[in-house]
């Protein structure tokens, strides 16, 4: 995969700790050429998700967009994607898991077949 067809992972992450590690876990390491960026609601500092995510970074190289405040759901990813710079997008709720290994393979297959945009799974 070459740099014009990177591809950016989005998703927003409200605490639930065990969530996103179950789920977080099944989507790093990624490929090369994809990047990951979270937006870390404030409620997450409750459960220690806050300290999970920062460890996670140093092992990862990982974009955490942190404001210090809640926002909604929709206003999260709105932050988030003012901070990508690929030409594709793909949201992820922080809940999915990817159970399929050839997932990413799959996504970078169908952006070679389109110009740029946002997948939402």
């Amino acid at each position: 995969m070459n740099m014009e067809n990177k591809i950016d992972i989005v998703a927003s992450v409200f605490g639930n700790l065990e969530v996103v590690k179950n789920c977080l876990d099944t989507w790093l390491p990624l490929p090369e050429n994809w990047s990951l960026y979270l937006y870390d609601n404030k409620v997450s500092e409750l459960d220690g998700t806050k300290d999970y995510l920062k460890q996670k970074q140093k092992e990862y190289n990982f974009q955490i967009i942190d404001q210090d405040k809640i926002l909604a759901h929709g206003n999260a990813i709105d932050t988030i994607l003012k901070n990508t710079t690929a030409k594709w997008v793909l949201h992820l709720d922080s809940d999915v898991k990817i159970l399929d290994k050839n997932f990413f393979k799959q996504i970078e297959q169908l952006t070679l077949k389109n110009d740029g945009g946002l997948l939402y799974g």
